[in-house]
């Protein structure tokens, strides 16, 4: 693999001001070389889903407009620092008729922080079942209801380019209620709902991470204060074209905690039932000594 990482990269140029910024990832020098611009997120640390949108973006500028992704599978190996261009190395392990392959690496100051292996497909018509989608509260009657309140939203780190959020219990990791391990919201990704299906397919990426790791937290405590978390490995498949002109319903859940280690699930559900896509996401939950 021919890898040309630079170990000094050059200053973020701009800042994103946009989902669609931040996704626009740019070709370098060498082949299927890419960077990113950083974000700015309200903690120390860089975004999980910032990394995972940017190298779907990165990976399916390798593909023709006629294949899509169906799945990724991503390992986070470093924490990412907000003011640093990251770069990635694409590499095409398969060129197939039907689905291709694509192994993706994320880097700051020459240091690997990301792998992730994508792969994609053509369209191809066949028999379909899915879950059906919970009943709840439309994201309409709940924007009206806080509105009418006067209450304002709380800012999540996936809420930082235009994303709106709306739980359908309150939950919110800055205020930890020791509730049961799942969370629902409503997604708003509008910004990007005239975009090219990669970009649509990298935004779900980027989104895909959020509150996951928090499910298996919630019944125990606080990021902040109880527990040090973090996302250790995030899996996507990809089921139905997204349409992100309408709201998006994030069905979380998490099945175990054991080991210092929690396994969090997700399905993504469109306004009118169709399953989009499912998460999968073991992140740590290990206790801070007191």
């Amino acid at each position: 693999m021919n890898m040309q990482v630079s170990k000094t990269p050059k200053p973020m140029q701009h800042a994103p001001v946009s989902l669609l910024d931040v996704l626009d990832v740019r070709s370098l020098p060498g082949d299927d070389r890419f960077v990113g611009i950083p974000g700015e997120y309200p903690m120390s640390l860089l975004y999980g889903g910032h990394l995972l949108g940017q190298a779907v973006a990165a990976a399916l500028r390798t593909v023709t407009d006629d294949f899509a992704a169906n799945s990724l599978h991503a390992l986070f190996l470093r924490a990412g620092e907000l003011n640093v261009p990251i770069e990635y190395q694409v590499t095409r392990l398969r060129d197939g008729r039907r689905y291709v392959t694509r192994l993706i690496e994320a880097f700051q100051h020459g240091k690997l922080m990301l792998t992730m292996t994508l792969s994609a497909k053509l369209p191809e018509a066949g028999d379909e079942h899915q879950p059906v989608m919970p009943v709840v509260r439309s994201a309409q009657e709940l924007v009206a209801e806080r509105e009418a309140a006067g209450i304002e939203v709380r800012a999540l780190p996936m809420s930082s380019y235009g994303l709106q959020i709306e739980s359908l219990d309150g939950f919110h990791p800055a205020s930890p209620d020791f509730g049961k391990p799942c969370i629902a919201q409503w997604l708003g990704v509008k910004q990007v709902a005239q975009a090219s299906l990669h970009i649509r397919q990298a935004a779900l990426a980027y989104v895909s991470d959020g509150t996951m790791m928090f499910n298996a937290l919630r019944p125990y405590g606080s990021i902040a204060s109880s527990h040090a978390a973090t996302s250790l490995d995030h899996a996507l498949w990809f089921h139905h074209e997204v349409d992100f002109a309408h709201w998006i319903l994030f069905d979380q859940s998490s099945p175990t905690a054991t080991d210092t280690r929690g396994l969090n699930h997700a399905h993504m559900f469109a306004q009118d039932g169709k399953l989009i896509a499912t998460v999968m996401q073991e992140s740590m939950l290990k206790r801070l000594s007191t």
